[in-house]
C-alpha cells in the first residue's frame, strides 16, 4: 500500500507498442541519462527487443524472474543488476512482479519528440506511444 501511494507521486508514463504496454516513472534526466522505474506485470513475458541508440544499467528493486540478454537467460532477484550496451537484444520473463530502475543514457523516450526507441527482434515492429497516467 505504502509503496503504491509513492508511486503515484511520481510522474507515470505508459508506454503502449503493438506487441505490450509497459508503466514507467520518471525519476528525472541528469547528465543525459534518464532514471526511471519500469515496472513489469507478474507472469507476463517481454519479448527481445533493441534500443538502437541508448544503452541502459538496470537495478532490480523488487521482484524475481528471467533476463534475457542476447541468448542467454539470467535469474534475477532484487539486489542484482545488469548492463545492455546498445543494440543489445533483451527481454523478460516474470515470476514476481518487477520493479527495476533503469538509467538510459541517452533516454530510451526523446523528451522533445516522445519517440520511443524500441525494436522488436522478432517482428521488426518499431516505435510506440506514450501516455500520462
Amino acid at each position: 500500500m505504502i509503496f503504491e501511494m509513492l508511486l503515484n507521486k511520481i510522474p507515470h508514463k505508459k508506454v503502449e507498442t503493438d506487441i505490450e504496454a509497459i508503466d514507467l516513472y520518471q525519476l528525472g534526466t541528469f547528465k543525459e541519462s534518464a532514471y526511471t522505474l519500469v515496472e513489469l506485470q507478474q507472469g507476463k513475458n517481454y519479448p527481445p527487443h533493441v534500443h538502437h541508440h541508448s544503452k541502459a544499467r538496470l537495478h532490480v528493486v523488487l521482484g524475481k524472474g528471467i533476463i534475457i540478454i542476447g541468448k542467454k537467460e539470467n535469474k534475477y532477484c532484487a539486489g542484482d543488476y545488469f548492463l545492455i550496451p546498445k543494440g543489445e537484444s533483451h527481454g523478460f520473463k516474470i515470476k514476481e512482479q518487477t520493479l527495476l530502475l533503469s538509467i538510459e543514457t541517452p533516454p530510451i523516450i526523446d523528451a522533445e519528440t516522445q519517440e520511443v526507441d524500441i525494436e522488436y527482434v522478432d517482428s521488426k515492429k518499431k516505435g510506440g506511444r506514450v501516455t500520462n497516467k
